[in-house]
């Protein structure tokens, strides 16, 4: 899903993943590169620079992800 994305678009994309924000997608930039966040594709959202990447995630991530949160909770223990 990322890779198609990122060809999509001719970006390098990579997936993350932290406890707070669950999964979402990472563009990393070179040091000398500077983005204006409102200049990326609109089915990217919640768009926010931190260090050298633009994190950002997708309805179609988001979706996935609740999808496999609501599956974790009926798995017996």
């Amino acid at each position: 899903m990322i890779k198609q994305l990122g060809e999509k678009h001719n970006l390098p994309l990579k997936t993350g993943f932290n406890g707070t924000k669950g999964f979402f997608v990472q563009l990393t930039l070179n040091r000398d590169q500077h983005i204006d966040l409102k200049t990326l594709p609109s089915e990217f959202l919640k768009a926010v620079k931190v260090r050298s990447a633009v994190c950002f995630t997708t309805v179609d991530l988001v979706s996935k992800y609740m999808i496999l949160i609501l599956h974790r909770k009926q798995l017996p223990c």
